[in-house]
């Protein structure tokens, strides 16, 4: 898989595909319930759909760049496009039949933005990039789909017995969606190799995979429900953290999956979590008579919710200071908690991992309270120079 993992391991792609893979719609559903993720893995389907459809369109119009006389080429590329009419179809009869949405509800939906701007980016390539360049654009639906599956499927806190994991990571968890691609992009890499063409399909790559993680993103907005940025899971209640109208609520899912009711623990001037970021970075921790939800605002600043018990119920909260700030224009990998060491609640095991705009690696942790930060790499002489030459 010379071409692709090329491509997926490239430096000047470690951003988009760390950001690609864990993005906070797959978590949340594959760490969910169906009665927790299954109404917002719907609306991701019904995307899905049209853009099955876009994509053999898409195949139709790639024809035009073969080579002239390339026959053998042109006939495998015809043959292709049927078969993915009959992909579009079959997710089809996944939506209605394995994921309970109906036909009327899937033509009542319209395209969402992000949608509507991957099948424009697609189609008006077509006339502007070569046959393999157009290969080169799949790379991120058929691959990164795949490895984000596989993924999915290593996480201990995936569950398994979901509709999402049925028809999402165990449909993508497999190799032979890729095998063809592989194969042509291998195939015709002497035809079309040249420096300015490699750097023309790093651009095509990164762009891509843009516009996936804008459909996962899309897919949280667009729901019926809040989006979900943290779930905790306490005696057998499911707390789900959302922000409304400069507020942070919740709603808690014990003995009624489908509550909707929402209920407001503080108000704060974070309207949004960290939306201009292009993801939702959080975690959340619970011990004894507390839960810690942290998270990014939209000032790029590191907060800390404690949810103090009251009256038997979770429903009085606090926003801690301003503990540390995030450098404006950087751009967050990634942030993890996993489970902290219970001496006592200085020692909550948190730490974020993020690239600022000269393309230093730092991270945040807590330490004894208290945030500190400190740079794990640099970028090479290479580096620098690559990104000057950028500008």
């Amino acid at each position: 898989m010379v071409v692709i993992k090329w491509l997926w391991s490239h430096p000047q792609n470690r951003d988009l595909v760390k950001e690609f893979l864990a993005n906070p719609f797959c978590r949340f559903c594959a760490h969910g319930t169906d009665e927790e993720a299954l109404p917002f893995y719907q609306q991701l389907a019904i995307q899905d759909y049209y853009y099955l459809l876009a994509h053999v369109k898409f195949k139709a119009l790639r024809l035009n760049s073969i080579p002239d006389h390339d026959v053998t080429r042109m006939k495998k590329a015809a043959k292709s496009i049927s078969t993915s009419a009959e992909a579009a179809e079959y997710w089809l009869n996944i939506c209605t039949e394995k994921l309970g949405i109906t036909e009327s509800k899937i033509k009542d939906t319209p395209r969402s933005a992000a949608e509507l701007g991957y099948e424009s980016y697609l189609h008006s390539n077509t006339t502007k990039v070569t046959w393999f360049g157009l290969h080169i654009i799949m790379v991120p639906c058929y691959y990164g789909w795949r490895r984000l599956a596989q993924e999915l499927s290593e996480d201990p806190e995936t569950k398994k017995n979901t509709k999402f994991y049925e028809t999402f990571i165990e449909k993508n968890n497999t190799e032979d969606s890729i095998i063809s691609l592989n194969e042509t992009l291998n195939d015709g890499y002497s035809q079309w190799k040249s420096k300015e063409l490699e750097d023309r399909w790093l651009e095509l790559f990164r762009r891509s995979l843009q516009m996936e993680i804008a459909l996962f993103n899309d897919a949280l907005k667009t729901s019926p429900n809040l989006c979900p940025i943290a779930t905790v899971h306490v005696w057998g209640t499911t707390y789900i953290f959302s922000s409304r109208d400069g507020s942070i609520v919740y709603r808690k899912t014990r003995n009624n999956p489908n509550n909707q009711d929402w209920k407001v623990i503080t108000q704060t001037d974070d309207t949004v979590f960290s939306e201009r970021l292009g993801s939702s970075v959080f975690s959340a921790t619970v011990w004894d008579e507390q839960i810690r939800l942290y998270y990014i605002n939209q000032h790029y600043l590191i907060r800390e919710l404690c949810l103090e018990k009251e009256n038997g119920d979770w429903t009085h909260g606090a926003l801690t200071g301003q503990k540390f700030k995030v450098l404006p224009g950087s751009h967050l990998d990634a942030i993890s908690t996993k489970e902290l060491r219970v001496s006592d609640k200085d020692h909550v095991q948190i730490k974020v991992i993020f690239v600022d705009c000269k393309r230093t690696v730092w991270e945040a942790y807590i330490e004894k309270g208290e945030w500190h930060r400190r740079i794990i790499s640099r970028p090479t002489p290479a580096q620098v120079e690559n990104q000057a030459n950028a500008r």
